[in-house]
């Protein structure tokens, strides 16, 4: 989570293979307000801005790579002022899912 706070971001590939996409999509569902108000950035495989228009859940699933958010990162400067508020959301979303054992086990 801490790689939210770098210009890299969160690889949400890497992610995805570890914890499952439904942990993934819910991830993406929790900062959609974040990326309206300018304090999450989504980014395709290139690492383009995708605006919050174009985001959908199938994004994730899209084989046009060009269209697929690929990385999660914080603004610079708005969003590392709420970083720690922002990281623990994350966390929040982890927490709520290490109820259903079942649904983290679809990454492995």
């Amino acid at each position: 989570m801490l790689s939210l706070r770098t210009a890299r971001g969160l690889d949400l590939k890497r992610f995805q293979e570890s914890f499952g996409s439904s942990l993934v999509l819910s991830l993406l569902e929790v900062y959609k307000p974040y990326v309206e108000s300018g304090h999450v950035v989504f980014l395709d495989e290139q690492r383009r801005t995708i605006r919050i228009d174009d985001i959908n859940n199938s994004l994730l699933y899209e084989t046009n790579s060009e269209r697929r958010v690929a990385y999660m990162r914080l603004s610079d400067p708005n969003g590392f002022l709420l970083s720690n508020e922002l990281i623990s959301l994350a966390f929040g979303v982890i927490d709520s899912w290490k109820d259903y054992p079942s649904a983290l086990q679809e990454a492995t």
